[in-house]
């Protein structure tokens, strides 16, 4: 072990840790590793040693109590960033992965409405002119309403099952938009 290791295992030797926990178990191993002369911490125990001295700074009364406080947060800083960083890669990852899969499952669904005849008994064809709703309900509200649209697609046509009902419009101005009841949706004249 390092004299600064020495110096803050003794610092340790000092808090009373709560029974029956990971940090008492730690520091006791610790501790018997010192007394049994080891000459080193392993890598893997470093910053965990070093974060039980933040966690406990409170019991610790030493000299030196700010200038190994101080080292310890050096010591730990970059860990936590470093891990922070491989946790926000590995999700931005993930999110591309999961936007590459639905781009995939919308080239599938956009083949199928090019390839496979309307499902029977869906009742606006695409390209069919339809008026959408002016009131659409509160979980629509976001939604354009009170415009003409075009039908592009239902659900089931894109993407098989069993949903004729809902469908996704290209609407005047606002571009393609997905899911409008058959019900919020009026046919008019082209």
């Amino acid at each position: 072990m390092t004299p600064d290791e020495l110096v803050a295992l003794r610092m340790l030797d000092q808090v009373v840790f709560p029974p029956e926990t990971f940090d008492k178990r730690f520091a006791n191993h610790l501790k018997k590793l010192r007394d049994e002369g080891h000459p080193a911490i392993e890598e893997s125990f470093v910053p965990p040693f070093w974060s039980l001295l933040i966690r406990y700074q409170r019991q610790i009364r030493h000299p030196q109590r700010l200038k190994y406080l101080r080292m310890a947060g050096r010591l730990i800083t970059p860990l936590v960033r470093r891990a922070k960083l491989r946790q926000r890669s590995q999700e931005w990852r993930d999110a591309r992965n999961r936007n590459q899969e639905a781009k995939g499952i919308h080239q599938a669904g956009m083949e199928r409405v090019r390839t496979q005849p309307v499902p029977t008994g869906q009742k606006y064809a695409p390209g069919t002119r339809v008026r959408i709703d002016d009131h659409l309900d509160s979980t629509m509200a976001h939604f354009p309403s009170g415009k003409n649209a075009t039908v592009r697609y239902t659900y089931a046509h894109a993407f098989g099952g069993g949903d004729i009902v809902s469908y996704c419009l290209d609407i005047d101005g606002h571009g393609e938009v997905a899911w409008y009841y058959e019900g919020q949706l009026t046919p008019i004249s082209p």
